[in-house]
């Protein structure tokens, strides 16, 4: 290394006292004069990765790389250069090379694991994860990376326990704790008490304490003619909240004056739709809660709707202090908020059955049908006689996000197989468009004794190719307790019948509320071993496959499940509901 100059000195003093913009100024005047000065070279790109210019940060570091071996440290910071601009094999090369190095092992390993997740190769980034733990024992987000990684491989049990390893490193993190609660749903041996509670903690925790009298008076307002409903949703963009929410808009412009509030970053075509619809639209992502909330108060919004829950874009905050007289949990969520502020969750009798209403804090409305609608659009049906006349066997399939199926799902999926010879397995979802994603369901499903032959396994891309592996599939398995949403409706208007089990909780009874509304109600299951026997017999029935293929895509189409039904029931709920 050569001596540190004058020049350098400055520099370091500049960014001692955060002055990057003289450091920067400074480098560049000598790095003109001496292109090949690996020193300032090196410490410009240093800067411009710690300032979020990672692409200036790339240029000159891999200049200084020409000229000198970088130490660990600096490499380092190349390599997350390289992952900032999503040149993910090239940062997970450079990691590895700092490995070698001796080079801060933990967050090189959580470097290499965390960008791996990127790729989607989460069975690949676990190991380097966990290594990276054993390292640096306390970072939330090293724990936070493992959780996140095992969750889209459906392992809610690594998903809870580091999750609240994370919370616990750092409490003050609202992100361990929702996402602990949402991962909650999907562990068998949690019950509603569990999941109310932890609802609570996050009440306590986090909102409770912003609470402030901000003097909202709604006994000041003047009548207006129309009645103002606002909805607030991280969601308000390609998303099946979304889908669910515009057919119901529209149906509501003449009696109601629509008011929505978009709480996350991202906007795309469907915003505009939105946007086009409300008398006003507003993004609140990055307004502070006393802001959102006076927002919120002075448009004067008669009911004011939560659809975001504890899911990604959530802004209970601003629920904390009241901006409506009426405030309502709907869709986005399937459980108790746990906020006293919260006057109505929006359900049904078969989500929540009679005597768990203790397990929420909101008045349950329970409409007399579904509490949601069939609301997807353009799903076309191209096949009308099951695929296994054709295949010469039956395809059982899962087209669900991949974190509701866990190793117990392939475990039990894996017996339904060995009970029917003549079948084989589809399994859609983005998390297999890894080649490690892949290699572990392979592995998993050996590991319960079935062949890889067994399997068809696909990651399929955009939404027209998604609906055309349905026309694959005779049979759709809904996994348990996180049972599917979207999917169901969309396996139900392909034609293809979906066995369920009626689970413990509001997630994994949502498909057999759709079915039994369809009235197909001899694919709903009440026990595991139910489960398999209406599977098993239904793979031996190729008339009832090809009866289904004609019959429920119309079924669905003209239940109760079709916005034409649904809307009627939606608009009496709001009457319902208004003081």
């Amino acid at each position: 290394m050569q001596g540190v100059s004058s020049k350098i000195k400055k520099c370091l003093k500049f960014m001692q006292e955060s002055n990057y913009s003289e450091a920067i100024k400074l480098l560049e005047k000598m790095i003109k004069k001496s292109p090949r000065d690996s020193q300032a070279l090196s410490l410009l790109g240093q800067i411009q990765a710690k300032t979020g210019n990672f692409k200036e940060a790339i240029a000159a570091l891999e200049k200084a790389k020409k000229h000198v071996a970088l130490p660990g440290e600096v490499l380092s910071k190349l390599a997350y250069a390289y992952e900032k601009t999503n040149d993910y094999d090239k940062a997970i090369d450079l990691y590895k090379k700092c490995l070698e190095k001796n080079c801060h092992k933990g967050q090189i390993l959580d470097g290499i694991g965390r960008t791996l997740t990127k790729k989607w190769d989460d069975y690949e980034a676990l190991p380097y994860l966990f290594r990276a733990a054993e390292f640096v024992k306390d970072d939330p987000w090293v724990f936070n990376n493992i959780a996140y990684a095992a969750k889209r491989l459906g392992l809610y049990n690594y998903v809870d326990k580091y999750y609240r390893e994370a919370f616990r490193a750092d409490p003050k993190n609202q992100l361990y704790l929702s996402c602990l609660i949402f991962n909650s749903h999907s562990v068998p041996h949690f019950n509603l008490q569990n999941i109310q509670d932890l609802s609570k903690a996050y009440y306590n925790q986090y909102l409770a304490p912003i609470k402030k009298d901000m003097g909202f008076d709604f006994s000041k307002r003047k009548p207006k003619l129309k009645k103002r409903i606002g909805y607030v949703s991280g969601d308000l963009r390609s998303h099946p909240v979304a889908a669910y929410l515009l057919p119901i808009l529209k149906g509501l412009l003449n009696d109601y004056d629509i008011y929505c509030y978009n709480t996350y970053e991202l906007e795309d075509e469907t915003t505009e739709e939105f946007k086009e619809l409300a008398v006003k639209y507003t993004n609140l992502h990055e307004v502070d809660v006393y802001t959102a909330a006076q927002e919120i108060y002075d448009d004067e919004i008669d009911i004011l709707f939560d659809m975001s829950g504890y899911t990604r874009g959530t802004r209970l905050d601003i629920f904390t202090l009241k901006p409506a007289p009426i405030q309502v949990s709907s869709i986005g969520y399937f459980g108790t908020l746990a906020m006293p502020e919260m006057d109505y969750i929006l359900a049904d009798a078969k989500v929540v059955k009679d005597g768990e209403e203790k397990y929420f804090t909101e008045k349950i409305y329970k409409m007399e049908t579904c509490y949601t609608h069939c609301h997807y659009r353009d799903v076309k049906q191209e096949r009308f006689e099951t695929p296994a006349v054709k295949n010469g066997f039956i395809t059982f399939g899962s087209m669900n996000n991949f974190y509701k199926v866990s190793p117990d799902i392939i475990a039990f999926w894996s017996e339904l197989l060995k009970e029917t010879p003549n079948s084989k397995l589809l399994v859609d979802a983005i998390a297999m468009k890894s080649e490690s994603n892949k290699d572990y369901l392979i592995k998993t499903f050996k590991e319960n004794g079935v062949s890889e032959d067994r399997l068809i396994v696909k990651s399929s891309k955009g939404r027209e190719n998604f609906l055309k592996v349905f026309d694959e599939i005779d049979i759709a398995l809904d996994p348990f307790p996180y049972g599917g949403g979207t999917t169901t409706f969309e396996s139900l208007r392909k034609g293809v019948p979906i066995i369920t089990l009626d689970a413990d909780r509001w997630i994994g009874r949502q498909s057999a509320d759709f079915i039994d509304v369809v009235g197909c109600n001899e694919l709903i299951a009440k026990s595991k071993e139910e489960y398999k026997e209406k599977a098993v017999e239904l793979a031996g029935d190729i008339d009832r496959l090809n009866n289904y293929r004609k019959t429920l895509k119309e079924k669905t189409e003209n239940s109760k499940l079709s916005i034409g039904d649904y809307l009627p029931r939606y608009k009496k709920f709001l009457e319902d509901i208004q003081i």
